[in-house]
């Protein structure tokens, strides 16, 4: 799990991924297993948003996130992620636009301190992409997700390369939302002509086998 680190490079994003033992097994397909768990590197990873000002897209990201992942590449259908964002950590470049975000008007984080994805079921798609359903808690409101997400690479790590971690992988995941169906942008900002509802969240993971 990684807490209070700051990104390297959207979104959630971002967006967000938690980890689950598979179910129990009966006596007949032997012992239950579980799904390996992935450390993230917030060194070189990234949960993300952009959203249109007036024509213009605005970047920004979270510099302060949890993750939770578990994955198979053998059987993707069985991992499990789960994402808590810290609502105040929102960085856009602009002090005067996140104190802003971080207002009554949009997050209003002394209310709603966290940014929730939990996963609850994951589609496989092909070797390399998938599909991962899940619920999005933002300002306490939770409306169902589908995150597109790629798995970038796969690598064992061998040589001066061993120490850092067993195993590295790479994932690339993306969705849009509607502002509005999270109570974002009140006000003022309710109006679609300056901000735009959608928000495309995009989370970059580079991960290592624990």
């Amino acid at each position: 799990m990684i807490a209070g680190q700051r990104l390297a490079a959207i979104t959630l994003s971002c967006l967000a991924l938690a980890p689950a033992s598979l179910g129990a097994q009966t006596a007949e397909e032997g012992p239950a297993t579980e799904t390996a768990s992935w450390d993230v590197d917030a060194s070189h990873s990234r949960v993300g948003f952009s959203v249109r000002h007036f024509f213009t897209p605005v970047e920004g990201e979270f510099d302060d996130y949890d993750i939770d992942l578990s994955f198979d590449p053998e059987a993707p259908e069985n991992g499990h992620v789960r994402v808590t964002i810290d609502a105040a950590s929102v960085d856009t470049g602009n002090d005067r636009r996140d104190a802003d975000l971080r207002g009554p008007s949009f997050f209003e984080v002394e209310t709603f301190p966290e940014l929730s994805f939990e996963s609850d079921r994951i589609e496989r798609v092909s070797d390399t992409e998938f599909v991962v359903h899940g619920n999005l808690t933002i300002r306490d409101v939770t409306r169902p997700i589908e995150l597109e997400v790629t798995l970038l690479g796969m690598r064992e790590l061998t040589g001066d390369l061993q120490s850092r971690g067993r195993m590295v992988a790479g994932f690339e995941a993306a969705a849009t939302i509607d502002r509005r169906d999270f109570a974002i942008g009140s006000g003022r900002w309710a109006e679609t002509v300056v901000l735009g509802p959608d928000v495309t969240i995009r989370v970059l993971l580079e991960t290592r086998l624990r």
